[in-house]
């Protein structure tokens, strides 16, 4: 997603875009913002996605994470 990471832990975000709620706090160029300003940076991304994307894009985060977070 960009480089953007989770408050506190400084983790690499791997939910869903349409998961994150719209005033959660993320880390974005070394800059804690809300995740609605991180959106509208991007005017042209697509931030919602099916059910099916969701479960592959699920998948294939957890799989990555489950090695390199290791």
């Amino acid at each position: 997603m960009g480089g953007a990471r989770t408050e506190g832990d400084n983790l690499a975000i791997t939910l869903s875009c349409d998961e994150i709620k719209e005033d959660a706090m993320i880390l974005y160029e070394g800059k804690e913002i809300r995740y609605s300003t991180f959106k509208g940076k991007f005017p042209d991304w697509h931030f919602e996605s099916d059910n099916l994307f969701k479960l592959k894009a699920k998948s294939k985060n957890v799989t990555i994470w489950n090695l390199v977070g290791k």
